[in-house]
């Protein structure tokens, strides 16, 4: 019974190791991505509402700040709209270019996006992504371990019980 705890132990948190750093290494990529795709998503996003065309499908959500509000667009497929906050152009989020998670409006969807500021107007502009498939391959990720993680241990269990069963066997 020890030894089937310890090893459950053991494989619960390897698998949330596993796990987290794995989320890690997602939201980098998604980071980066971000950082090299927010200024031309922006520009185009930003010509079209200027030619008022309607945009082209795209996986990316774009928002635009000014002093007259602002006006967001959203992914293709997606149905709720990301809770930006305010984002003039003091915003250390603005000037730093960092990438930053916030919430949807409504609904339980995160997002991930990147800040920055149009040149030549008083605007800020962010572009991002929801991490719905980051959220989904973590929880592939859990549900994979998890199942493997409860065959092994109870592989294991019934390999000891065995063992011990026919060590004892002579007495």
């Amino acid at each position: 019974a020890i030894v089937g705890t310890l090893v459950g132990a053991a494989l619960i948190l390897t698998s949330l190791a596993t796990a987290l750093l794995m989320r890690s290494d997602l939201m980098d990529g998604v980071d980066k991505e971000l950082q090299s795709v927010a200024r031309p998503v922006a520009n185009q996003a930003l010509a079209d509402l200027i030619r008022a065309n309607s945009a082209f499908p795209s996986n990316y959500a774009f928002q635009l700040q000014s002093r007259g509000g602002a006006v967001t667009t959203r992914p293709t497929g997606v149905n709720d709209y990301p809770d930006l906050p305010d984002l003039p152009i003091t915003d250390p989020r603005v000037i730093s270019n960092d990438p930053f998670t916030v919430g949807s409006v409504s609904g339980p969807l995160k997002w991930r996006f990147i800040a920055g500021r149009v040149t030549g107007a008083d605007a800020t502009f962010a572009v991002g992504i929801p991490l719905t498939t980051l959220n989904h391959t973590v929880a592939r990720l859990l549900v994979t371990t998890a199942a493997i993680g409860t065959l092994a241990l109870i592989g294991s269990i019934v390999l000891a019980w065995f063992a011990v069963r026919r060590a004892f066997r002579p007495l």
